[in-house]
């Protein structure tokens, strides 16, 4: 029974310390409410003037973006991260989300008193949590961004006209889908410990991709901000060539970097491309 104990408590901590990116880190949970979620922040206060706020993908959570959190924890920048709605310790059934226009009012619903702390602030976002800063903007959001990078940005997921059909036809019929796992030791062992795992993905929520698709296109706006954008060479869940296309005609000053061997998920790609990434925002960071 004490070794079963024992085993018990060493996965507890494996799974924390992988949660929360360092011990010496100390943070502050903030909850906010965005029409009817209350959506989760981690809140890591540092020494410098510079706060990044951070925000993951779809199906992640906080945790999948600790890759970047602890080098740039390390070299002296506030956190903040936010759980999407339906993910990690925010509210809302799993993997699902009421609009993507909710996406876009979290950013207001930031605690002034947060953001007022600092000179500088920045924001970094993977996939679905690119849709916040789009959405943000589009709604005259008034942050004004010291560095903005994005990281396999959505627009149209990938095989897309073909999604969008099957929805259409089955949507009403099938909830769920059981997620494609990657075939990725890392990939894998990182999920064996990740407390807050989504197994299925929502046939609603694709719906309301479709959906915002349409407003994009019926309602187009070209946004003047500088920004860095990396499109995975590799990437399995986007729609890479419209994507790379909407962003080039919609943001354009936007820097558009390829990652050549990169998929969706980089962090769990080999050890020298995820490196090399990691050095790259870093130093841009310190700049």
């Amino acid at each position: 029974m004490k070794y079963l104990t024992l085993l018990i408590l060493c996965l507890s901590v494996q799974a924390e310390s992988q949660f929360h990116f360092s011990k010496a880190a100390k943070h502050s949970d903030v909850k906010i409410k965005v029409k009817g979620y209350t959506t989760h922040l981690y809140y890591y206060q540092n020494q410098s003037n510079h706060l990044i706020i951070t925000a993951h993908g779809y199906l992640d959570n906080c945790s999948y973006m600790n890759y970047l959190h602890r080098p740039l924890w390390k070299n002296g920048h506030s956190l903040l991260c936010i759980d999407l709605p339906g993910h990690g310790q925010s509210t809302g059934a799993r993997a699902d989300i009421n609009s993507f226009d909710t996406y876009g009012k979290i950013l207001k619903e930031i605690p002034r008193d947060i953001l007022n702390h600092y000179d500088k602030i920045s924001f970094i976002a993977h996939s679905t949590g690119a849709v916040l800063l789009h959405e943000y903007l589009r709604t005259a959001g008034d942050i004004d961004f010291y560095k903005i990078v994005l990281l396999a940005p959505l627009v149209r997921s990938k095989l897309w006209h073909l999604s969008v059909a099957g929805n259409y036809l089955l949507g009403s019929f099938i909830e769920t889908l059981e997620r494609k796992n990657l075939k990725n030791k890392k990939f894998k062992k990182f999920t064996s410990q990740d407390k807050f795992l989504i197994t299925h993905m929502r046939t609603h929520w694709f719906g309301e991709l479709k959906a915002w698709n349409d407003r994009l296109e019926q309602k187009p706006k070209k946004h003047y901000q500088d920004m860095t954008v990396y499109f995975p060479s590799e990437d399995e869940v986007i729609d890479l060539d419209y994507n790379l296309s909407f962003y080039k005609k919609y943001f354009p000053n936007a820097q558009i970097k390829m990652l050549p061997a990169a998929t969706h998920r980089i962090q769990f790609d080999s050890d020298a491309l995820v490196d090399n990434f990691v050095q790259e925002i870093t130093q841009s960071f310190n700049e």
